[in-house]
C-alpha cells in the first residue's frame, strides 16, 4: 500500500507538528508529493526535508500567504478537488496547483 497516493500532490496545512505532521508523513509514505504549510518555519522545514517534500511559510488565515504558497484557480468544470487543502481560498471549490507543478488530486 506504499503507493496508494503515487502521482498525487497533497497540501497539508499545520504540517510542522502534531496531527498535521503525522498526516504529512503518512501521505509521503503512501507516495504523495507533500507540500507542508505552516507558520512554524524550523519544524516545518525539518518535516518537509525528512519526507522529501517542500515547506511553505503560510498562515491559512491570510489569503495572500495561501496564494503565495498555492496557485488556486476557479473550478473549470473538471470536478477535480485538491487532495488535502484546508486553506481558505482553496476550500471554495477550487482545484489547487502547487509549485510542484500540476493539479493536486
Amino acid at each position: 500500500m506504499a503507493d496508494r497516493l503515487a502521482g498525487k500532490v497533497a497540501v497539508v496545512t499545520g504540517g510542522a507538528k502534531g496531527q498535521g505532521e503525522g498526516v504529512a508523513r503518512r501521505f509521503a509514505a503512501e507516495g504523495a508529493r507533500v507540500a507542508v504549510l505552516d507558520v512554524l518555519d524550523e519544524p516545518g522545514t525539518r518535516v518537509a526535508a525528512a519526507i522529501g517534500g517542500r515547506f511553505f511559510h503560510c498562515d491559512v488565515a491570510r489569503e495572500d500567504e495561501v496564494a503565495a504558497a498555492i496557485d488556486c484557480e476557479p473550478r473549470t468544470g473538471t470536478g477535480r478537488s485538491p487532495s488535502t487543502c484546508a486553506a481558505p481560498s482553496c476550500v471554495r471549490n477550487t482545484p489547487c496547483r502547487t509549485s510542484f507543478g500540476g493539479a493536486a488530486g
